[in-house]
């Protein structure tokens, strides 16, 4: 995808990576940032059809994102 880019279009595709994976990394950063922003949200949830089952834990977020 990125051989067929003009060098314009691969600078926006780089910029919107970059904002897209700042979060998870500010996530990964600590653990009390994960679980203050993270910990009780729906979309952590290990079974997403059931948003009150178990949350993903830090370090299973870890383990995902490595």
């Amino acid at each position: 995808m990125i051989c067929c880019c003009t060098e314009y279009e691969a600078g926006r595709l780089g910029r919107f990576l970059f904002e897209t994976l700042k979060i998870p990394c500010y996530w990964k950063s600590d653990e009390s940032i994960y679980e203050r922003e993270c910990g009780n949200m729906p979309g952590f949830a290990v079974y997403y059809r059931y948003p009150n089952s178990q949350h993903v834990t830090y370090s299973q977020f870890i383990k995902v994102s490595s």
